[in-house]
């Protein structure tokens, strides 16, 4: 890489699907047990209460942290990333320096490799799939200009701990309350949860104070926010899939559920009358005949009712074969940033990234519209059968997340089934696959689905994902 140039993510990323896919021809999808029990052994070392993974995660943080700040390679590893040139004018032997860097980042992966490995007790081809995407996200919301010459070790720690609460904080919250049945130590992880769960979900939404946050109050949507090192932003007024996503975070409990949790109970109630600031973009208590719940989550019921009005668009979300994973909205109105642009494809991309086999700016894709059939059944339940959003141009005719959340499960399912001329949108205009006898009633797992028509594209194999069509029928259709 140093030699020709190559960019280092660009060849990290290669490199890691290339060894995952040697893994898989050698052991195929086979679990190797740890051969050696002392391994194991060391997930279970505590230091002052805490797992020895934990310890070795905040000194290394803190190792690194004062080797670049004070230490001549970590001096010469930021002149390198801002100004290459330069650097090699003032005599930084460059190529030393950044093999060491690529040195040190492969021994912290195969330590990381090793901590998993004495978790699980075993190794698989599996494990740790995609965890170098959300390294690399972490990274880079934690101040690390991907150019080089600016960065923080502790910017990264606390995107990282940002990402994985804010990624399984409610689900943590719930599991650490069903522990605390036998111990109670667990109710105090479970309050924690709850606060820092409060303290990010503000924290999209209000953005430390500054002029702009990620919900955009004018569209009624969430949107990413680029921000520039002089404090400048830019909003891209994409609305896709990443602009839902923020539904997925919501738990609803009742208070007859959780009264046996006399403190978490104490903290929640605390939080409500003495943090509005927080608590009001994240949680409320919600009182309907007796039955007092406490609703937590990204999106309120005003934003729940905004985003509602584009799912239920067929202009926007709203498909045939159940969400688009961009709005319909930029078939029309494309976004531009800089030379390139983005509008609504419902098929394969025009732009043949990973071969054109990958496609998330419009198909229908199974995983994520599953997550958001659970959301939304939870917003009813949160929210009650008094919430309705009325439909554009059936403004007599509202429909409650429930009702939404039906209609787009029965979507899901109906692309496998014949219509009235005896095809299966999921087979398009593939007349062998929609006729031979011998093909038309064994179904294919597609990897995802045309937002327009729900034709079946990409691998035909994805029963991983687009398999959860059975849990659809199994809940939706009894």
């Amino acid at each position: 890489m140093e030699e020709l140039g190559l960019n280092a993510i660009i060849v990290t990323l290669a490199v890691s699907t290339g060894l995952r896919g040697l893994t898989f021809l050698t052991f195929g999808t086979q679990t190797v047990m740890a051969p050696d029990t002392r391994l194991l052994d060391i997930e279970g070392v505590k230091v002052f209460g805490l797992d020895i993974s934990v310890i070795a995660f905040f000194l290394l943080g803190i190792v690194f942290a004062l080797m670049l700040r004070f230490t001549v390679h970590g001096v010469n590893t930021f002149a390198i990333g801002g100004n290459r040139r330069a650097a090699l004018d003032a005599g930084v032997n460059v190529t030393r320096h950044v093999l060491a860097n690529f040195a040190l980042s492969g021994v912290m992966a195969g330590l990381v490799g090793v901590i998993m490995v004495a978790q699980l007790g075993a190794a698989s081809p599996v494990y740790g799939k995609d965890y170098e995407l959300w390294a690399t996200i972490a990274v880079v919301l934690g101040g690390t200009a991907l150019a080089g010459g600016r960065g923080a070790i502790l910017g990264t720690i606390v995107a990282d701990l940002s990402l994985t609460v804010l990624r399984n904080g409610l689900n943590l919250m719930k599991i650490a309350l069903e522990l605390s049945k036998s111990d109670p130590t667990y109710e105090l992880l479970a309050t924690k949860f709850f606060e820092h769960f409060v303290y990010i979900s503000a924290a999209m939404k209000k953005m430390g104070g500054r002029d702009y946050q990620l919900w955009d109050e004018k569209d009624g949507f969430f949107y990413d926010v680029l921000r520039y090192p002089n404090g400048d932003f830019h909003k891209f007024r994409v609305r896709s899939l990443v602009g839902l996503i923020p539904l997925f975070a919501i738990e609803v409990l009742h208070h007859s559920e959780i009264e046996q949790h006399k403190t978490f109970l104490a903290d929640i109630e605390w939080f409500i009358r003495n943090r509005s600031d927080l608590v009001g973009h994240a949680c409320c208590a919600l009182d309907d005949n007796g039955d007092r719940r406490y609703v937590m989550g990204v999106v309120d019921r005003a934003h729940l009712s905004r985003i509602m009005t584009r799912l239920l668009d067929p202009a926007e979300f709203l498909s045939p074969a159940g969400i688009r994973s961009l709005s319909k909205f930029h078939l029309e109105h494309p976004v531009d940033f800089g030379d390139v642009s983005l509008k609504y494809e419902p098929a394969e991309s025009a732009e043949k990234i990973k071969g054109g086999n990958s496609n998330w700016r419009g198909p229908v894709w199974f995983p994520t519209t599953y997550l958001l059939i659970e959301s939304l059944v939870r917003f009813s339940e949160a929210y009650g059968s008094g919430f309705a959003v009325p439909p554009p141009g059936r403004e007599n005719a509202p429909v409650t997340p429930k009702a939404l959340a039906s209609d787009v499960a029965n979507r899901l399912i109906s692309i496998f089934q014949r219509d009235q001329h005896g095809s299966r949108p999921c087979y398009g205009m593939t007349s062998k696959f929609q006729q031979d006898p011998h093909w038309r009633d064994h179904l294919l797992f597609h990897e995802y689905f045309n937002g327009d028509d729900g034709a079946g594209l990409g691998a035909t194999h994805q029963t991983g994902w687009t398999g959860l069509v059975a849990n659809l029928i199994a809940e939706w259709r009894k």
